[in-house]
């Protein structure tokens, strides 16, 4: 992913690299809306797995994502606050 800021958050996916390792439009897609929902300042990162689950076709690259951050034990930097930034942890899941 491409990131931005201090601390780095992350601000998009690095299409390129998906292109070259033969990934196909169709899970790029996906993978890309997933990413979006989130990185989304409307809705909490639960919130934005149980969006992507309902709304956006699965795939392994997409279930993996899902998989580390719920089974991370520090949590993961998504979103960049206006004070700061948070910090997504379990708590939060």
């Amino acid at each position: 992913s491409k990131g931005e800021g201090r601390p780095p958050v992350p601000r998009g996916l690095n299409v390129i690299a998906m292109k070259r390792r033969g990934i196909s439009q169709e899970i790029r897609t996906a993978v890309n809306d997933a990413f979006k929902l989130l990185i989304s300042e409307d809705y909490n990162t639960s919130q934005a797995i149980e969006k992507i689950q309902a709304e956006i076709p699965m795939n392994d690259y997409i279930e993996k994502m899902i998989e580390f951050i719920k089974s991370s034990k520090r949590g993961v930097l998504l979103k960049s606050h206006k004070s700061g930034y948070q910090s997504l942890g379990n708590d939060e899941m």
